[in-house]
């Protein structure tokens, strides 16, 4: 144990504390995150919620289960689109790196990286896909970056940028 003191020291009426100092184990939450890297996939467990992220190809979900039910249907993408209505595909980067920033029991992060493609093979801005999963938070945050690496920076004019991702809840949530 320790004291911390303030005001006048250990005298009658002062400000003195006494605080205990245990050691050993410490306690996981309830519903702790567990990240399994396979060959082809991350895998975050986080209670009933299962969420695949390919390590390979992009998409924001693989899968995305809860209590064993599959909410995302295939084809979630960004996609940006220049003002002639060409688009880029951040599905069609043949060079994604992926890799696990954060592993814990209270929080998991999970970086993807690549280049949208369109179907041409030209390319427009790097991209960066972060994943932020929390021990006993169902929601799973997304933070999404591009970078311009052109040389010199002459710009990028685009008409759009968005995020796709088809649920498999059809027209029902419940």
């Amino acid at each position: 144990s320790c004291t911390a003191q303030s005001g006048g020291g250990e005298k009658a009426g002062s400000d003195a504390s006494r605080v205990t100092i245990l050691t050993g184990e410490a306690a996981l939450p309830p519903e702790a995150l567990k990240v399994e890297t396979t060959g082809a996939r991350f895998v975050v467990t986080n209670g009933k919620q299962v969420v695949s992220i390919d390590r390979k190809a992009f998409s924001v979900f693989s899968s995305f289960t809860v209590d064993g039910k599959e909410m995302m249907s295939e084809g979630s993408d960004i996609i940006l689109e220049d003002p002639n209505g060409k688009r880029f595909y951040a599905s069609l980067c043949e060079s994604l790196s992926s890799r696990v920033l954060v592993s814990g029991p209270e929080r998991v992060i999970i970086e993807v990286s690549g280049t949208h493609v369109a179907e041409d093979d030209t390319s427009c801005l790097d991209l960066r896909l972060r994943y932020t999963f929390r021990a006993g938070d169902p929601c799973v945050k997304l933070a999404y970056k591009f970078t311009n690496r052109e040389d010199p920076e002459l710009g990028i004019h685009l008409r759009t940028a968005g995020i796709e991702i088809p649920t498999a809840l059809g027209r029902r949530t419940t």
